[in-house]
């Protein structure tokens, strides 16, 4: 199935370049970042709206795939704490930042609504190519460890709110990244900043479409599981907007794909609530005829 999916998502590469490229348009960006970002979430005929007619349904009307984009914003955003270890290692300039401005997720799903292939990754925005905050450096380029804020971590798996971030050894830089806006041009910078690694955001939603950005995750192994499945699945429960049981693992992504259910259906796209999370612009993809059964 995912031969396949990668086959047919190539051939769309000239046009979801383009287009992704063009779903900028209209966007106010005199407006500081959590306000652009949710433009982008929300606003009709423009970002994820502007993806959704423009890409995924020429290919669902086109594939054996239905595509969807979907966007999910959160008005409060989570506060990490750093830990000693961090804080020893990379000193910052404050005990705290923000997680990230925008979480990309990416799921593959049979013609049963299982999850076939699923990844993320979390973007810090600036409206210009200058990191203001040390704090949010350290906490993307060197952090291992931080404290997860009990508005997200009483929704999460975890029986702990000590969350562990990737190291390089480890795909962090699939996990991690800035989003540069410069005035109508993004760009999703690599980690470390000092590499100077940008890619246009036309190149951006290729590369995740493909499968060659985001770090792959699962669900949470068990209690103990603290690490980047964890924290996307943190992200994920509180991007829901349900309140599930501690002892429930998977229940954000399950109920978000259950909320965008008909990924052919292009008007249900958006949502939005008040507490505290990472916005989420979600890319589902299903096949119309496969199952995992029988590959």
């Amino acid at each position: 199935m995912i031969r396949q999916y990668i086959n047919m998502i190539s051939a769309y590469s000239d046009l979801i370049r383009t287009e992704a490229s063009n779903s900028w348009l209209g966007i106010n960006f005199a407006k500081e970042e959590p306000e652009i970002i949710k433009q982008y979430l929300l606003s009709p005929g423009k970002g994820v709206d502007y993806l959704n007619q423009n890409i995924a349904k020429k290919i669902t009307e086109e594939t054996n795939f239905e595509l969807k984009f979907a966007s999910v914003f959160c008005h409060g955003k989570p506060i990490i704490t750093r830990t000693a270890d961090s804080i020893g290692s990379c000193t910052g300039s404050s005990p705290g930042c923000e997680l990230g401005d925008l979480m990309t997720v990416f799921i593959l799903l049979d013609k049963h609504k299982k999850t076939v292939f699923s990844t993320a990754n979390i973007m810090q925005a600036k409206k210009t190519d200058v990191l203001n905050s040390e704090s949010q450096r350290c906490l993307y380029e060197s952090d291992i460890t931080f404290e997860m804020p009990n508005t997200v971590a009483r929704f999460s798996s975890s029986l702990s709110s000590l969350r562990m971030l990737p190291d390089y050894d480890h795909l962090r830089d699939r996990a991690l990244s800035y989003l540069i806006l410069n005035n109508g041009h993004p760009v999703a910078k690599d980690i470390p900043s000092s590499s100077n690694l940008n890619y246009g955001w036309d190149c951006f939603i290729q590369l995740f479409l493909e499968m060659k950005m985001g770090l792959k995750f699962t669900t949470p192994r068990n209690k103990l599981d603290n690490g980047w499945n964890c924290i996307v699945n943190d992200l994920l429960n509180v991007g829901s907007g349900k309140a599930p049981s501690r002892t429930v693992r998977g229940i954000g992504l399950e109920h978000l794909k259950d909320l965008f259910n008909y990924y052919y259906y292009y008007p249900e796209y958006k949502a939005e609530h008040d507490r505290p999370g990472v916005p989420i612009m979600l890319i589902i993809c299903k096949d119309k005829e496969r199952s995992v059964e029988n590959q």
